[in-house]
C-alpha cells in the first residue's frame, strides 16, 4: 500500500475562511419583550457580517490530544443591532374618592379617577449598536466522511464547543447608551413638568443617572451589565453562535477528494489513470502550520 499527502498551508486555509466570510451577511428578526424586574428588553432586529484577519487560522497543541486547527480573530460586526429598552413603572391611580356619600350607603358624587403608568412598558426607547464587534475563537478538528453515492471523500470542520464569543469595542458606546437611556426615559416620566421643574427634580434626587442606575439595578461595570442583559437575557450570543456554526460549520465540505483519485486524464486513445483510495485521514502540523490530508492508495 502506498500513500499520498496533500498539504494545505495556513495561507490556503485562510483563503478558504476568507471566502466563507465574504458570504456571511445574515439578518435576524426581532423578538418579544423580556421582563427583568422593572426593566423591559426587546431584541428589535439586526443584520451583520463576519470579517477575518489574514492570520485567522493557525495550528495549536492543546493540553489533551493531538494538534488541532484554530480559528482566532474572527470578528462578527453588526451593521444594525437594534435593542429596545423599556421601563415599567407601577400603576398609580389618582382620584376616585367619594366626596358626597349617600345617607343610605354608596356614593352620590365621586371624583374622576385616572390611572397613570398603566402600560407595560410605560416608556421605551430604541438603541442601535451598529458597529459593535464580537471576537470569536474556536479550536476544531476535521471530520472525514465517505460519500459513496458521489464517489467522494469529504472534509467537514468539526468545532470545539462552546464557541468563545467576546465583546469588543463597546466602551465608547456605553456612555452614550446610558446618557440616552437616562435622557429619554426620565424626560418621558417627567414630561408633564416644565424643564425648570425637571432640573429641580434632578437636583433633589441627586442626579437622574444615579436614579436610573438604582431603578434598573445597573452596577458600576456597565460593560458587564450590557453583556448580561443584552447578550444573555435576549439570547444574542446564542443567536450569534448559531449563525457562525451555520456559516463555517454547516454540512458543506471545505474540501473533497475523488475516489478513485484521478492522476491523468484520458487523451485520445490513452485511458485515464486513477488510483483507488483505501483510506483518507487528516492531521495538523504545528511546525508547518498546515493541514495535511493523508491518502492511502
Amino acid at each position: 500500500m502506498s500513500s499520498l499527502e496533500l498539504a494545505m498551508h495556513a495561507d490556503g486555509f485562510n483563503n478558504v475562511i476568507g471566502k466563507m466570510a465574504a458570504r456571511s451577511r445574515q439578518t435576524f428578526p426581532g423578538g418579544d419583550w423580556k421582563r427583568l424586574g422593572p426593566l423591559r428588553l426587546k431584541f428589535d432586529g439586526a443584520f451583520g457580517h463576519a470579517e477575518v484577519k489574514p492570520n485567522a487560522f493557525r495550528v495549536i497543541d492543546p493540553a489533551v490530544g493531538g494538534s488541532r486547527g484554530q480559528l482566532k480573530e474572527l470578528d462578527w460586526k453588526w451593521d444594525r443591532l437594534a435593542v429596545r429598552v423599556g421601563l415599567d413603572i407601577p400603576k398609580v391611580t389618582v382620584g376616585g374618592w367619594c366626596i358626597l356619600p349617600k345617607p343610605w350607603g354608596g356614593c352620590a358624587i365621586r371624583l374622576p379617577e385616572k390611572n397613570f403608568f398603566a402600560q407595560d412598558p410605560d416608556f421605551d426607547v430604541q438603541f442601535d449598536f451598529a458597529g459593535l464587534r464580537h471576537e470569536i475563537s474556536t479550536a476544531f478538528d476535521v471530520d472525514v466522511r465517505k460519500n459513496a453515492a458521489d464517489k467522494l471523500y469529504q472534509l467537514f470542520l468539526d468545532p470545539e464547543m462552546p464557541l468563545d464569543v467576546d465583546l469588543l469595542d463597546i466602551s465608547d458606546m456605553v456612555g452614550d447608551f446610558l446618557d440616552r437611556l437616562v435622557r429619554t426615559l426620565v424626560d418621558k416620566v417627567f414630561s408633564f413638568l416644565p424643564s425648570a421643574a425637571r432640573s429641580i427634580v434632578n437636583a433633589i434626587l441627586g442626579g437622574i443617572a444615579k436614579l436610573v442606575r438604582k431603578i434598573l439595578d445597573i452596577g458600576d461595570d456597565l460593560m458587564e451589565w450590557i453583556s448580561e442583559k443584552i447578550g444573555i437575557s435576549l439570547g444574542l450570543f446564542n443567536l450569534l453562535a448559531s449563525a457562525i456554526l451555520e456559516l463555517f460549520f454547516k454540512p458543506e465540505p471545505i474540501f473533497e477528494v475523488e475516489d478513485p483519485y484521478p492522476v491523468l486524464k484520458a487523451e485520445g486513445s490513452e485511458p485515464s489513470v486513477t488510483l483507488d483510495i483505501t483510506n483518507l485521514s487528516v492531521l495538523f502540523d504545528k511546525g508547518e502550520q498546515s493541514m495535511i490530508v493523508a491518502i492511502d492508495i
